[in-house]
């Protein structure tokens, strides 16, 4: 047959070689109906047909590939007798079995030839009918959202001669790297689809093997959860950016505070302290020139224990610019109130103090900026009073309303004309700092009837 001798056993069919004294096997798993082979004959085509336990085989040794029939193909019985099979002269075959015999030419049996449509059947999403709008067979494209994650396939090859005997292939586009054969089995699940694009794939087989290679096919669409979406991870980008920009821009304005400050402790020490000291340095020569002593040295060192003063109040409130510690609106008014009781205790001096209450005032903390500036205003306000205008009686009253804080300060003293220049007045730095808190600042006065300084500006 192909130099080689093919024997029958009850162990399967066996090919043995006497050039390699090798042996060959071919059993259940290699497409035999059953191990037990009871007869074998040779066809005119060179064919091996065997009697089994299971149904008559036909097997082909240079395709290596195997037929086989049942009672369903019109045999006696699927169990054939040993010893019962016999080759006419003509070539006709002949096999025994338990309800008679069976007898044949082989080159009149012919492998159905019919490539078998391929349908989907059913398709159910976790354990359930897919709710689509048409019939399986008709679908083309499904969508499954992200929880679905669970899908299963049924299908069906049309060919009815020996419907339990044809075969299936499937594969999963963007999943299966290749074909998965599934024998006679026609269904398959699916589980734990990750997000994406798929095309699930079917062919089929009838009994004798003719394949279609079109097959059946439906897209499948699974839909990412909301997080793993473009629009999502775009906005994560862009709040990242957003955060990353608004944390660039907290250091930077920061920097531009740190430097502001500096630039105004630059100019406070330059000039208060500075001034002060440069005073005290001239008086103190004037003093040392006029011999230590009598009358005309009585006025300079008053003159220089203000200034000392002045200089030890000027360093307190650059220390205090300088604390990180936050304060309130209602803390500094009242730091206003306890550096007034002292000295106009000191000098009989009158004080009325007139404070909204702390629950009508915003609970937030001033910003050091705007803290500086404000107290700076509100000490050069009553520092006028106190040291210019030789009055017994001062009045401070502050309100907030609408987001403002609106103060008077007025005093019963000699009073001054507004228009004159008045050295030491300070009145151009007072309006200036009010302006860079945005707000303004007014002030009536005349000789002889007081003076009453009012501003408002938002906090």
């Amino acid at each position: 047959l192909d130099g080689g001798l093919w024997v029958a056993t009850a162990n399967g069919l066996n090919r043995l070689d006497p050039d390699t004294g090798t042996a060959e096997r071919f059993l259940v798993p290699d497409g035999l109906p059953n191990d037990y082979v009871y007869g074998l004959l040779r066809a005119d085509d060179g064919a091996l047909w065997m009697g089994t336990n299971r149904g008559l085989a036909r097997f082909d040794p240079r395709t290596r590939a195997f037929r086989n029939f049942s009672v369903r193909d019109g045999l006696q019985s699927n169990e054939f007798n040993a010893g019962a099979f016999h080759r006419s002269p003509r070539g006709e075959l002949f096999f025994g079995g338990h309800n008679g015999f069976n007898r044949f030419f082989p080159g009149e049996i012919q492998d159905n030839p019919h490539a078998p449509p391929v349908v989907l059947t059913d398709f159910r999403v976790l354990g359930r009918p897919a709710g689509v709008d048409r019939p399986v067979h008709l679908l083309e494209r499904a969508v499954l959202s992200h929880r679905e994650y669970v899908c299963s396939f049924e299908f069906a090859a049309l060919d009815f001669w020996a419907p339990e005997r044809n075969r299936f292939q499937y594969r999963m586009e963007g999943l299966d790297a290749d074909w998965i054969d599934a024998g006679t089995r026609n269904f398959v699940s699916y589980t734990n689809l990750a997000p994406g694009d798929y095309v699930f794939r079917v062919r089929g087989a009838n009994a004798d093997g003719v394949w279609n290679e079109t097959g059946a096919s439906l897209a499948l669409v699974v839909t990412p959860p909301y997080w793993r979406r473009g629009w999502f991870l775009a906005l994560v980008a862009g709040a990242i950016l957003s955060l990353a920009f608004g944390v660039h821009r907290y250091r930077v304005n920061r920097l531009l505070e740190i430097e502001r400050l500096r630039t105004r402790i630059s100019a406070d020490l330059h000039d208060e302290i500075a001034t002060n000291l440069s005073s005290i340095a001239m008086y103190s020569g004037l003093i040392e020139e006029a011999g230590g002593g009598g009358e005309r040295t009585g006025p300079m060192l008053e003159r220089l224990r203000m200034l000392a003063e002045d200089s030890v109040n000027s360093i307190r409130d650059i220390i205090w610019a300088l604390n990180p510690t936050t304060e309130t609106l209602h803390g500094l008014l009242l730091r206003l109130q306890d550096l007034l009781v002292p000295v106009c205790r000191g000098k009989g001096i009158e004080l009325v103090v007139t404070l909204p209450p702390e629950e009508d005032l915003p609970e937030r903390n001033l910003a050091p900026e705007v803290r500086h500036h404000l107290w700076l205003l509100l000490k050069e306000t009553v520092n006028n009073s106190l040291k210019h205008a030789g009055g017994s009686r001062l009045e401070v009253a502050a309100s907030y309303a609408g987001g403002r804080l609106r103060v008077r300060v007025a005093d019963d003293g000699k009073g001054f004309d507004p228009t004159a220049t008045h050295e030491g007045h300070g009145l151009g730095s007072m309006a200036t700092r009010a302006e860079q808190l945005g707000g303004r600042l007014a002030l009536d006065s005349a000789p002889g009837r007081g003076a009453r300084v009012e501003f408002e500006v938002p906090v």
